[in-house]
């Protein structure tokens, strides 16, 4: 029963909300940063994507002439 009323007490004359402004900016920190990476990724995946379309139009027209 003491244990209940430690805990009560240290729970009610806590100070304040913790200080967490630290973690909320690292934590957006990192959320930005794999968005970037992902953002990147299909960019570079887009790219590459429309250069293998190119090559496959020119092959195509290569074919096209040689016969």
């Amino acid at each position: 029963m003491n244990t209940i009323f430690s805990i009560l007490f240290a729970v009610l004359t806590q100070e304040g909300p913790a200080e967490t402004t630290g973690y909320m900016i690292l934590g957006y920190s990192v959320i930005f940063s794999v968005l970037g990476i992902y953002l990147l990724s299909i960019y570079i995946r887009n790219r590459n994507l429309n250069q293998d379309a190119n090559t496959l139009m020119e092959i195509e027209e290569q074919e096209a002439e040689d016969e």
